[in-house]
């Protein structure tokens, strides 16, 4: 999980976002500007969710526990996927 700041000093943080979001990194953006473009940029730039500054820190425990939860999830699809794939490859045989 990778927290990135919308507002960086040499830096777009929503670049930052576009890099990273096909890793196996789950990116977050932060703020202290909550605007509704902003948000809207960074969760269709791949952001799995913001947050903004000061930051609270139930509603960060609450975010972290949720994207741990979602990104197990993505992986378990991708590891039964690869098993479907496999299976149809041998059925098909």
């Amino acid at each position: 999980m990778t927290f990135i700041d919308l507002k960086l000093p040499d830096m777009d943080g929503i670049h930052v976002i576009r890099k990273i979001k096909d890793t196996n990194t789950i990116p977050v953006a932060i703020t202290a500007y909550q605007s509704v473009n902003s948000v809207l940029d960074a969760l269709q730039s791949g952001a799995y969710d913001y947050i903004i500054k000061p930051v609270n820190i139930n509603d960060l425990e609450i975010l972290i526990a949720k994207a741990l939860v979602r990104h197990k999830i993505e992986e378990d699809r991708k590891k039964l996927m690869d098993r479907y794939q496999k299976a149809s490859v041998i059925m098909s045989i």
